[in-house]
């Protein structure tokens, strides 16, 4: 079992939030599935509205060649609201399970983010037990045309007051303030694939400025990477598109699965080393995802830092009792 602040997880397994986790049905299976410790829904961007799924714009599909996904989705077309509701009915149907869920959502403003949480925390005092939800914070989607996914733009800034002052600084305001008066509200954000030391150090630098009260961290746990955006897969090096009127399109979006592997251990590793060497911050645990489609890349993972191992191509492509059996060494059940 691994303790990411009140939330445990068991085993150290976990879906991470993509488009095979959008609908109830999908979220069930994951949770029935005996390989995954805790199940992440798929990222919420508005409380009672969705994100728009667009005919022929919205996709997925596989290389022909490797465990390898390009997407172009960007978030779910249910809003928060309709996430809670369906964690609770499964909680309710299932009252002897001890599972968690991590509920993802994104916005790029702080009054919106406040009021997630609200909700959630609303939510979470409903339960007999709250800390079995945890919440991830998404700011890392190549995939929407708005601007630069926040987490981007926060290694380029120079001091302590552009730090604050930026997109993601403004969220992690929010965040803290909610985690300073909840210390059981287990936070999390979804980080991007980084790719020089410098924006490492960096964003390290900037969240180290949030600690609350001087000794804890402000976010319990990084989930590392999201996909790699701008990623060009020809159709003729695909097969297997989802998505209404996607069929046999060029895919240009999100790459994930064992093309983006070595990018995210190095990602993993880097965070698990500049964390390790500050007081406030080292309790931050890390979810290890990225090309994660064997037992082997689960011990990788697990070698280079990660505390808890996240995949989604594997299982879009598998469905969850397999893909997460294989990743598991176990026979499917």
């Amino acid at each position: 079992m691994v303790a990411i602040n009140s939330l445990n997880i068991d085993p150290p397994l976990v879906n991470t939030a993509c488009a095979w986790v959008t609908d109830y049905e999908q979220i069930r299976a994951c949770f029935e599935c005996p390989y995954t410790g805790a199940v992440t829904t798929r990222t919420a961007a508005g409380i009672d509205e969705g994100y728009p799924r667009l005919a022929g714009v919205h996709g997925v599909a596989f290389s022909k060649t490797s465990i390898t996904s390009v997407n172009t989705y960007a978030y779910s077309p249910h809003p928060l609201s309709a996430y809670l509701a369906w964690v609770k009915q499964i909680m309710d149907e299932s009252p002897a399970s001890l599972k968690p869920f991590i509920v993802s959502v994104t916005t790029t403003e702080p009054a919106v983010l406040r009021a997630m949480i609200e909700t959630i925390q609303a939510f979470r005092h409903t339960l007999p037990d709250p800390a079995r939800v945890a919440v991830e914070l998404n700011t890392s989607c190549p995939n929407v045309k708005a601007g630069a996914p926040p987490a981007y733009h926060f290694p380029t800034c120079r001091d302590a007051e552009e730090y604050r002052a930026s997109p993601l600084g403004q969220l992690l305001r929010v965040i803290a303030d909610a985690c300073a008066v909840d210390p059981t509200l287990t936070f999390g954000l979804k980080l991007p694939p980084f790719v020089h030391g410098g924006q490492f150090a960096a964003f390290v630098d900037g969240l180290a400025l949030f600690v609350i009260d001087g000794g804890r961290p402000p976010v319990s746990f990084f989930t590392c990477t999201n996909t790699l955006g701008n990623s060009l897969m020809p159709a003729s090096t695909l097969e297997g598109w989802q998505g209404e009127d996607m069929d046999g399109k060029d895919m240009m979006g999100g790459a994930g699965g064992e093309a983006i592997h070595a990018l995210a251990l190095g990602n993993v590793l880097a965070f698990a080393r500049l964390l390790a060497e500050r007081e406030a911050l080292r309790d931050i645990k890390i979810i290890g995802a990225g090309g994660v489609t064997s037992a082997e890349a689960v011990k990788r993972m697990h070698a280079a830092g990660a505390a808890i191992v996240g995949s989604a191509t594997l299982f879009g492509k598998m469905g969850p009792a397999a893909a997460f059996a294989l990743l598991s060494d176990k026979e499917p059940q």
